[in-house]
């Protein structure tokens, strides 16, 4: 991109703030993070400066633009446990990773694996049933990798899933520790999470040697692992790819999974709804609409990947009359963009059925809950239909229980709801 020296000096007088106000801009966002955000846009507009080298966009076809171009003029970061953005070379590694995690994830490929999707669903809720009051962010990322796994594995794995829980919960804890240390610092978050990827990486590398003979590979609904192994894959690349694919998207489809069941529990006629659809869809076949309308509102209310950040590796335009230089940080906010009045009439209202009529009119770009471009979360397919037959299941096999209200969202790396405490009790049979 050719960019003139005038247009990247009017990069630096966005406007934002300035004197002291800069200075203190990080202690207003970490007590109030949306909050913040959503005033300082109201103030100075679709895009704004927080400092020098970090820009906030709101406009949808600015943001979809910027998402777009990640690995092509902005890298996707920051990686917490280096410390740093990853370089462009990085980017583009993994980009070719996705490609093939994607030929397993397609919309056909998971109608393939809908029977075995369903039975991990079924399975991962029977074991929540009659066990009291839980948390969902403290059982969501091991029931949705356990549904996830048919999709990668071709069986059973609980020591693989044992050891990824706990990689992506230490993960999780260096990310929304928010810092940022020279990788040569001795830093015990940091350990942890070596020391539970070095375990997940061994784990898969067992499995991996003590699969079934090629001869055995399914060819209508092959997993991930099987095209690892029939395109001679080596060893230590296959557990490189099996581990980014089961661990990248997970966190943002487990908080996406804890919103929804915080949303069906807090809406009994919803939940009935989904039911009666659920009956009669299993009996005449149709998809599940509603169902599908209510876990897109879900995540259009609570977007998992609430704030992006991009990394700009040339000159990037922010609007029609802004370049921003290298090495700006950019940040994209869909909770800002899904809450936005000019293209969500209503916003703040919970409404399935904005999905479901034919005459609605939706800004092509307003809808972001896992990204956008070609970093879009390589499962977002599965991950929706995983939510679906999670709301389906619930609500024809069980009674949904709020005990403990939310107390109020968390901004950490995925949006979580705090304090919340649900219970899930079986249905009795006819009732």
């Amino acid at each position: 991109m050719a960019t003139s020296p005038d247009a990247l000096a009017d990069a630096l007088t966005l406007p934002g703030p300035v004197g002291a106000d800069r200075r203190g801009w990080r202690r207003a966002y970490d007590a109030d993070p949306a909050g913040f955000l959503s005033a300082s846009q109201e103030r100075w507009g679709d895009t704004f400066t927080l400092d020098k080298n970090l820009v906030v966009v709101g406009d949808p076809d600015m943001a979809h633009q910027i998402l777009v171009a990640t690995d092509r003029e902005s890298v996707i970061g920051p990686d917490r446990l280096e410390g740093r953005f990853p370089t462009a070379e990085e980017t583009r590694e993994w980009m070719g990773t996705r490609k093939l995690i994607g030929r397993v994830l397609t919309p056909q490929a998971v109608r393939g694996q809908l029977p075995r999707l369903e039975q991990a669903v079924s399975t991962g809720l029977e074991s929540l049933a009659g066990g009291g009051p839980f948390d969902p962010m403290a059982v969501t990322h091991e029931t949705c990798l356990r549904a996830f796994l048919p999709m990668y594995l071709p069986g059973p794995a609980p020591a693989v899933v044992s050891a990824l829980r706990d990689s992506i919960r230490a993960a999780l804890v260096l990310a929304d520790a928010g810092v940022h240390l020279p990788r040569w610092w001795p830093s015990s978050m940091r350990r942890r999470v070596l020391t539970a990827r070095r375990r997940v990486h061994a784990e898969l590398r067992a499995l991996i040697t003590a699969q079934r003979p090629d001869d055995q590979v399914p060819s209508d609904s092959p997993t991930l692992s099987d095209l690892l192994r029939t395109a001679s894959v080596p060893t230590d690349q296959a557990v490189h790819v099996l581990g980014n694919a089961l661990s990248k998207g997970l966190p943002a489809t487990a908080g996406a999974w804890s919103w929804l069941l915080h949303d069906l529990a807090a809406r009994p006629d919803d939940m009935a709804r989904i039911r009666d659809e659920a009956i009669a869809c299993r009996a005449s076949g149709e998809e599940l609409s509603y169902t599908r309308a209510f876990v897109r509102e879900s995540m259009r209310t609570h977007p998992p990947a609430w704030l992006l950040a991009r990394e700009t590796t040339a000159p990037t335009a922010v609007s029609e009359r802004c370049t921003v230089p290298a090495g700006t940080t950019l940040f994209v906010s869909p909770y800002l963009i899904h809450r936005d009045p000019r293209y969500w009439p209503d916003p703040h209202r919970f409404t399935p059925d904005r999905w479901t009529s034919p005459h609605t009119e939706r800004h092509r770009y307003a809808y972001l809950p896992f990204g956008a471009g070609p970093r879009v979360c390589v499962g977002l397919h599965l991950g929706e239909v995983l939510l679906t037959l999670t709301a389906a299941r619930i609500a024809t096999d069980h009674h949904l229980t709020v005990t403990t209200p939310a107390t109020a969202p968390a901004f950490r790396s995925v949006l979580q709801p705090t304090g919340i405490r649900l219970q899930l009790t079986r249905r009795a049979p006819g009732a």
